[in-house]
């Protein structure tokens, strides 16, 4: 019979907020494991524009939210760590824009967006004059407005790779098999070729946390929810651009980031481009995209852009309007289901966990375990993935 390992903490889920929570454990003395089942980042991490956001994106419907208040910090807190003085070493970490853009479309909805603008200005935004430009707007037929909000655009398999650094003993590919109960919590976890006896379980792996909250006696359905996302990518076009199309609606026309892919530039699409391209079947997506893209950027030459399409299944706290207000942890005895909703949001998680372990009376122990299990990597970008790249 396999000897089972007593553990201060389990951590289950290898995207940011498991690898954050890790380092956190770790730099306070807890023996704290994480456990992966394929690779870190692989799900919602990976599929991240890696834009680490303030929240002025919310605001530009004229509608105060939860969730940018819970941002307006996140920016300063991860260049802070960047530079290796913050609460996780994340030097080493590439910064693909240091700032991104917000833009209007012409006509009417460029008054109204506009206005809205103007009313949320703040300190990390500042309009440009038309001479500042970038040069993919600098053509007579944009006619619109550009501002620079310092929101940082991070390469998430980087930001994986700081976070994994020396505690690459410390996480491991494997699947949790089984889970004992008892009345005050979780006592065991079966991980096939190992059993761990954790103090404490957190578990943040996403659409994994379904099966982990049935596992510890809670109705799935009323403490998770799914949103799925399409993401496009656009590979082929000469600008590199990080930027947000505004619209007088809680989230952007696109958000677009550019990413380096065999010496092309490759935009990968989000916001409500992302959203609205959800159920639509065959080649619809494709097409659909292609035309809003001309729209928003008629001076380019889309007939010659690839396209591809990466879908995201967004897990996250069941919330009653649908849209999360931030970072979650839902507790049951000793253990929690942890979201941060935002890749931007991990640190404000970490808090919030480490508030309950201390309320669970889980105090570090010292101790420095190591389990005879594969290491696990990081997974590939979905631009990495993609089988075919289709031509419209």
């Amino acid at each position: 019979m396999r000897d089972a390992v007593e553990i201060d903490v389990a951590v289950f889920g290898g995207g940011i907020a498991g690898l954050w929570l890790l380092n956190r454990l770790c730099a306070l003395g807890f023996d704290a494991l994480l456990f992966e089942k394929t690779a870190l980042g692989a799900g919602q991490t990976i599929a991240s524009q890696g834009i680490i956001h303030s929240g002025v994106k919310y605001t530009f419907d004229g509608v105060t939210r939860p969730q940018t208040e819970a941002l307006s910090s996140m920016p300063r807190i991860w260049m802070d760590c960047i530079a290796g003085r913050g609460e996780v070493d994340l030097r080493g970490t590439e910064i693909l824009a240091e700032y991104q853009l917000m833009f209007t479309t012409g006509g009417l909805l460029n008054r109204v967006a506009g206005s809205l603008a103007t009313k949320a200005l703040r300190s990390d935004v500042a309009a440009l004059e038309r001479e500042e430009f970038p040069d993919i707007f600098r053509t007579r037929e944009f006619d619109g407005n550009v501002y620079r909000l310092k929101e940082p655009v991070l390469a998430s398999r980087t930001v994986i790779a700081a976070l994994r650094g020396s505690l690459k003993r410390k996480i491991y590919v494997a699947d949790a098999k089984e889970l004992r109960r008892e009345r005050d919590g979780i006592t065991q976890i079966s991980l096939g070729a190992s059993i761990i006896r954790p103090r404490a379980s957190v578990f943040t792996s996403g659409t994994g946390n379904e099966w982990f909250a049935e596992e510890i006696g809670l109705d799935k359905t009323k403490v998770t929810q799914r949103r799925p996302l399409r993401m496009f990518l656009a590979r082929g076009l000469p600008y590199k651009l990080y930027a947000h199309c505004l619209v007088p609606e809680p989230k952007p026309r696109v958000t677009v980031t550019t990413h380096d892919f065999d010496g092309e530039n490759v935009w990968y699409l989000g916001g409500n481009i992302a959203e609205k391209a959800v159920g639509m079947s065959d080649n619809e997506p494709l097409r659909w995209a292609h035309s809003e893209m001309t729209k928003i950027f008629p001076w380019l030459d889309w007939e010659s852009v690839r396209w591809a399409i990466h879908d995201v299944d967004r897990a996250e706290p069941a919330a009653n309007k649908l849209l999360p207000s931030g970072p979650t942890l839902t507790t049951i005895g000793n253990a929690a289901l942890a979201w941060p909703t935002k890749l931007a949001l991990a640190p404000a998680l970490t808090q919030q966990a480490l508030r309950w372990l201390e309320q669970q009376n889980v105090s570090p122990s010292g101790k420095s375990t190591e389990l005879s299990l594969p290491l696990a990597e990081a997974a590939r970008y979905p631009w990495e993935e993609v089988r075919e790249w289709i031509q419209l």
